[in-house]
């Protein structure tokens, strides 16, 4: 099973439906509900068990990026110079190339 975190940006219920459906289990759409809203961005980014940052009292640098940042789509854009995003796709393709799973944003 394929999927990305584009997917479950556009419908977290949707993908974990589809995850518990993959693994063999048939939710009642209160639990699909409950589970998408405990694995939201926002909820995780809340939750000492699921953030680090949260977990920690220090930082081993004091600039250091956060373990979970912001929870959008294609943010990679504003870190990756277009060098960088060549050299990556093209890695990708090499390593990746035979497997099906499309990028799309």
């Amino acid at each position: 099973m394929f999927l990305k975190y584009e997917d479950m940006k556009r419908d977290l219920p949707g993908a974990v439906k589809s995850i518990s459906q993959f693994m063999g289990y048939d939710l009642d759409q209160a639990t699909i509900e409950s589970i998408a809203e405990q694995s939201s961005f926002e909820s995780m980014k809340a939750n000492p068990l699921a953030n680090p940052d949260l977990f920690f009292t220090y930082k081993v640098e004091t600039n250091s990026t956060p373990f979970l940042r912001k929870g959008v789509v294609d943010d990679w854009k504003n870190h990756f110079s277009e060098e960088q995003s060549s050299k990556f796709n093209a890695e990708y393709t090499k390593r990746m190339g035979g497997i099906g799973l499309k990028y799309c944003s």
